[in-house]
């Protein structure tokens, strides 16, 4: 191969970069727009799934506190002499209580799904901004 050669085929690179150069300018509005709607997008993914989160634990926490309440109520019903309500509200207490003792594995199986999935998520948007090497 000549010198002339190889120097046809620098000045190719040369032109390609100032086109990819060009090209990036004037699409720069539209790389914000498309980044920005994806930056969304991620945080609204990440709030769904907090919120999520969020709700099973409450359902979960509040059956348990209304299940142990309604015991407190067993014993305020007797002493005021309405045993039949007391022992039905008691009744519907350990339902309560049953219901959130049952929640609390899928709410720990729920949250180790919430990290995984969180991760996973993050990965796809962060692996799109490091940048490639040849």
């Amino acid at each position: 191969m000549s010198s002339y050669d190889s120097y046809g085929s620098e000045k190719d690179k040369q032109g390609n970069a100032g086109a990819k150069i060009l090209l990036i300018i004037l699409c720069f509005p539209f790389i914000i727009a498309f980044a920005a709607t994806g930056f969304g997008l991620l945080m609204g993914a990440f709030g769904l799934v907090f919120g999520l989160l969020v709700g099973l634990y409450a359902i979960t926490f509040s059956m348990i506190v209304a299940g142990f309440s309604t015991l407190i109520s067993l014993f305020v019903l007797i002493f005021r002499g309405q045993i039949a309500l007391g022992i039905f509200l008691e009744g519907c207490g350990m339902v309560m209580l049953g219901i959130g003792f049952i929640l609390l594995p899928v709410a720990k199986g729920f949250t180790s799904f919430c990290i995984k999935f969180i991760q996973k998520l993050a990965g796809i948007f962060f692996g799109f901004l490091k940048r490639r090497r040849a």
